[in-house]
C-alpha cells in the first residue's frame, strides 16, 4: 500500500469509527491502517495512533480472548520488526489476558508460552507450555488440537538477525510446547 492509499484508508477508517463508535471493529481496522502507515514511514506517531486505536477496540470488547490474542499477534509482529521491547511486553500482556478470558484454550496458553520464552521467562514458559499440552490432551476436537494449529510469530528483518531471539518455523505448537517443556526449545539462541 502506498502513502496516498494510506491517507484514503485513514479517512475511511475514521469515517467507520464515527458511523459506529461503539463497535470494536472499526477501531481495530483503524489500528491496522496505522500499522501499515508505520511500516511505510517508520513514524513513531503512527505507532502511537495504532496503540490508541487498538486500546479503543479492546475497551469496546474487553471479554474477547480472540481480540486480545489478535492484539498480541500485532504487538509481537511490531516487536519482531522493530526490536522495541515495549511491544514484546504488550504482546505478553495481551496473551495473558487471552488466557485469563479463556483459560481452557490450549492455543492461548501455547502462544503465551512462546512469548514468555522469547522474553526470557523460562520457568513461566515451561508452566504455560505444560498447561497447553495438558489442555490439548483433554480436547476431543481434532480441528482444535495443537498438532494442527500454528503459533503466531514472524521472521525478523535481516538487519535485526542476531540481535533478537531466533525465529523458529516448521513445527507445530504441540512440538514447540514439548520442546519448551523439556528445556530444549529455548528461542534465545541468536542467529
Amino acid at each position: 500500500m502506498q502513502l496516498r492509499q494510506i491517507d484514503v484508508a485513514l479517512l475511511q477508517g475514521e469515517r467507520w469509527v464515527k458511523e459506529d463508535p461503539w463497535s470494536p471493529t472499526p477501531h481495530q481496522q483503524l489500528a491496522m491502517i496505522h500499522f501499515q502507515q508505520w511500516q511505510l514511514t517508520d513514524d513513531p506517531q503512527a505507532l502511537a495512533l495504532l496503540d490508541r486505536a487498538l486500546q479503543q477496540a479492546l475497551d469496546r470488547d474487553p471479554r474477547s480472548h480472540i481480540r486480545h490474542r489478535e492484539a498480541g499477534n500485532l504487538c509481537l509482529r511490531i516487536w519482531r520488526m522493530s526490536n522495541d521491547q515495549r511491544y514484546l511486553g504488550n504482546a505478553k500482556r495481551h496473551y495473558q489476558a487471552a488466557v485469563k478470558l479463556y483459560p481452557n484454550g490450549s492455543l492461548n496458553h501455547a502462544q503465551l508460552a512462546w512469548v514468555l520464552a522469547l522474553n526470557g521467562d523460562a520457568s513461566e514458559a515451561v508452566e504455560q507450555a505444560s498447561e497447553a499440552l495438558r489442555l490439548d490432551s483433554l480436547n476431543p476436537h481434532r480441528d482444535q488440537k495443537l498438532a494442527v494449529q500454528r503459533l503466531f510469530d514472524v521472521e525478523p528483518p535481516t538487519d535485526l538477525a542476531g540481535r533478537m531471539p531466533r525465529f523458529v518455523d516448521g513445527d507445530t505448537p504441540e512440538q514447540r510446547m514439548e520442546l519448551l517443556r523439556s528445556g530444549d526449545g529455548s528461542p534465545n539462541l541468536l542467529k
